[in-house]
């Protein structure tokens, strides 16, 4: 089985045909990976703003990569020569890096960024709740967490706590010189908007927000204080009104459409933080949009600044994915069950030798007793070498081998290690091994 991993991100796919690839919603992902379930084991699909990665796991590789590049141009309307020379393709150890990489958010727009581990954590819960995805990519999602988890603990990677919202309200900030009493308007009510409007009340800018459901957006508002809430019915009003907007909803369609613009006499500062994007393309000369590709050089800045964690990060990816597949190599089954034959047979004959030392057995019964031996310790096992066989390729298997390599001493680990403890959360149990853990 092979791992393959199919990026389109900020780095090789403009936001135009970024929004073409990228999911509207959930029914959508789900139509996309049922088809795609008919030719590859598991897949996981990455929908971001700025990327749309599909983590794949498949015992035919190259036929997979022709089959999935087919069905995303089908989805896209975009050709399929054009989806080959933009996507990175990546396989097996280079697809694990890269999905190391990600996941530490060393891929990110804004290196350092903290949302990517939410973001992956919905994608594989969405991919594994509907059984597209199992055992293979529950190994690497998880084993990129704890890379990720490395990463922050041993560089200062995130100790800016550096977002897109936050490099949004720097460019603004710098677009205008000052935001300290600037008429700013907020749309939408996700993490992106909450930071938005964090940020901008922390500069002085006297902040509206605005969203579908105002319950959600008047209990940001609480949280931060000093802003104010607008029913989402006003939209056009406020388009017009306020000089700098920014939005981040995760609708299908934009939100602000050109006949909702009125050309004014006055400078308009947009920021368009979502993908599909929330703002018609409008050609007025005082309106600037502001879209997430368009904050490079705040990012070419971050990125100059974090080169050493940067490179030391690359290091420990590079280093959990070495061990992520000696680990691998750790689980399989047959090797496993051999091991316990052997360890079991080797312990018979040191027991036979001694009794016979002692004069407990005859020499000349050594040969049948070390066969009744043998045939019993053959009975014991073989229920358990069946069960193992029967949940080789289960989510709860690399658990159970763990657990048995540790407990025979069949090899150098120390503890047992639960790869999956408290990375995947879900409320009060662990999907992958149906058993309560502490969170």
């Amino acid at each position: 089985m092979d791992y393959l991993l199919i990026s389109f991100s900020h780095k090789n796919t403009n936001i135009v045909d970024r929004d073409s690839i990228s999911f509207k919603d959930d029914k959508q992902l789900n139509i996309f990976m049922n088809r795609a379930k008919s030719y590859l084991t598991e897949i996981m699909i990455l929908n971001t703003c700025n990327r749309v990665e599909f983590l794949i796991t498949t015992s035919q590789i190259d036929k997979t990569i022709k089959n999935i590049l087919m069905d995303i141009s089908q989805y896209s309307k975009l050709e399929i020569e054009k989806l080959q020379n933009l996507a990175h393709i990546y396989q097996n150890d280079s697809a694990i890096n890269h999905l190391f990489s990600v996941i530490s958010s060393l891929e990110s727009l804004v290196i350092g960024e903290t949302q990517i581990v939410g973001q992956i954590k919905d994608a594989f819960r969405f991919a594994f709740n509907n059984g597209f995805a199992d055992q293979k990519i529950s190994r690497a999602i998880h084993h990129g967490f704890k890379c990720s988890a490395l990463v922050r603990q041993n560089t200062a990677i995130s100790k800016h706590k550096v977002s897109i919202a936050s490099v949004a309200v720097s460019k603004a900030e710098s677009t205008l010189k000052t935001l300290q009493n600037v008429e700013a308007l907020v749309i939408g009510s996700g993490e992106m908007s909450r930071l938005i409007s964090q940020y901008l009340s922390s500069k002085g800018a006297n902040v509206t927000l605005t969203n579908r459901t105002q319950e959600k957006a008047e209990k940001i508002a609480k949280e931060i204080g000093n802003i104010e809430v607008q029913p989402f019915t006003n939209l056009a009003k406020l388009v017009n009104e306020k000089p700098l907007i920014f939005t981040a909803t995760s609708s299908e369609n934009p939100i602000i459409s050109k006949s909702m613009i009125e050309d004014l006499d006055k400078e308009r500062f947009w920021f368009d933080l979502a993908v599909p994007k929330d703002i018609d393309d409008c050609h007025i000369p005082k309106i600037r949009i502001f879209r997430v590709d368009d904050l490079q050089d705040t990012v070419n800045k971050n990125i100059d600044e974090r080169q050493e964690e940067i490179s030391e990060s690359h290091k420990i990816v590079g280093e959990m994915t070495l061990k992520f597949f000696q680990w691998i190599q750790t689980l399989s089954v047959k090797p496993l069950i051999k091991n316990i034959y052997l360890k079991a047979e080797n312990s018979i004959s040191d027991e036979v030798s001694k009794a016979i030392k002692k004069g407990f057995i005859p020499k000349d019964l050594e040969e049948n007793v070390q066969k009744i031996a043998e045939q019993s310790i053959k009975k014991m096992l073989h229920g358990m070498s069946k069960n193992l066989k029967k949940i080789s390729n289960d989510s709860s298997a690399d658990t159970v081998i763990e657990s048995i390599n540790y407990l025979f001493n069949l090899d150098s680990h120390k503890s047992v290690r639960n790869s999956y403890k408290c990375d995947y959360a879900m409320s009060g149990k662990s999907s992958l091994l149906g058993i309560s853990i502490e969170k």
